[in-house]
């Protein structure tokens, strides 16, 4: 092969990368916006604080989706949780209102598709 030949390749080749790269991040962006979109509509709302605080952050490579304010509520609100032993409470159990694991299934079905 020619040095021509092998340099327009390279070309093509890393135009090729840097526009699928875009076509990622973009799909990786609207994922996440839409993902932080749907906890703030499914999580559960006493005063409504908690599913206001959702937000995403951007790291190498994409966002982490998290719970800014009240991040110690979500394990306890995905999974449920034991009542602290007062008022003769012991053995009852706070439900569990499963809305993370939803909203992160369905945000990486809409980033796969958004790739197809």
């Amino acid at each position: 092969m020619s040095d021509d030949l092998v340099i327009q390749m390279r070309k093509v080749l890393d135009e090729y990368s840097k526009e699928l790269q875009e076509r990622v991040d973009a799909a990786i962006d609207m994922a996440s916006k839409d993902t932080v979109k749907r906890l703030k509509n499914t999580s559960p709302r006493d005063s409504g604080d908690y599913a206001k605080s959702w937000t995403r952050k951007k790291i190498a490579g994409g966002y982490v989706v998290h719970n800014k304010k009240h991040y110690r509520l979500t394990h306890l609100l995905e999974n449920g949780h034991a009542l602290a032993n007062q008022f003769g409470s012991l053995g009852k159990r706070v439900p569990a209102y499963p809305h993370i694991k939803p909203a992160e299934q369905e945000g990486i079905r809409e980033f796969e598709e958004l790739l197809k």
